[in-house]
């Protein structure tokens, strides 16, 4: 289905007639995820073209420049170049796969974009505000022993026109845990015990955010990207899957 929508995408339109609209803009964007998603876990290059990405990064941060205040834009231009950089690696895996590149190219240009994506998360981190972080829990549930994380750290998250740092963090770090995880297929470098622990740290923001009562209405759909990395490598234990099974069923109640 998704690779027909590329295809209907690449006969419509051009890299730059898609972008001269603000729907078509929107659309784009939700199309590059699941065509670097498919890419990424079939070890693929993506369907549409490095340029498309390319553009689209390259507009997002001039509409960032031209309103510094706005936070979204900013944000957003971050978004862009995470699915910039989730091209390359996804070229990269499909050439060093075909022999077209050595491993050590591949291990120095993929060492390089995932250097680039630790510091975006960095950056991510560094649009803060005080007021607007989420330091004490009012309606906080005692923890129980289903509870797999404590979702009630304070500082950890926060509220109003800020929660969506939140969610560009969870969008980022999901994207650097499937780059490690394909590079490690070439390496078997990675630790298990680091992958869960990366794991861990996503399902805890994951978990804040989905009890804050201020949250959107539509988070779990939100993170059903984030959710299903989550699910490869948290600990093999009951208490972990069900938490995992009642996040995939928050996401099929949204639709």
């Amino acid at each position: 289905m998704y690779k027909r929508q590329h295809q209907m995408i690449l006969q419509m339109y051009s890299p730059d007639t898609i972008l001269d609209d603000r729907f078509r803009i929107h659309i784009i964007h939700w199309n590059m995820r699941y065509d670097i998603m498919a890419g990424l876990m079939a070890g693929n290059a993506t369907i549409l073209g490095r340029e498309w990405y390319i553009l689209a990064e390259k507009q997002a941060y001039q509409e960032a420049a031209d309103d510094p205040d706005s936070l979204s834009k900013q944000l957003f231009a971050f978004c862009a170049s995470n699915k910039r950089c989730a091209v390359e690696i996804a070229s990269l895996l499909a050439n060093v796969s075909q022999s077209i590149i050595s491993r050590e190219e591949f291990l120095a240009e993929s060492g390089m974009l995932t250097q680039t994506m630790r510091e975006m998360i960095h950056k991510i981190g560094e649009f803060n505000d005080p007021k607007y972080l989420v330091m004490d829990y009012p309606e906080k549930m005692p923890l129980g022993a289903d509870d797999i994380v404590d979702p009630y750290v304070p500082g950890l998250v926060h509220t109003g026109p800020f929660s969506e740092v939140d969610l560009v963090k969870l969008e980022l770090r999901s994207s650097l845990l499937m780059y490690n995880c394909q590079i490690d297929l070439i390496t078997q470098t990675l630790e298990p015990a680091e992958m869960s622990k990366f794991a861990l740290e996503q399902c805890q923001l994951v978990e804040t955010i989905n009890r804050l009562p201020t949250k959107d209405p539509m988070f779990p759909l939100m993170f059903h990207n984030v959710l299903g990395l989550i699910c490869l490598y948290i600990p093999p234990d009951d208490r972990y899957r069900m938490w995992c099974r009642k996040r995939l069923a928050e996401i099929e109640q949204q639709g």
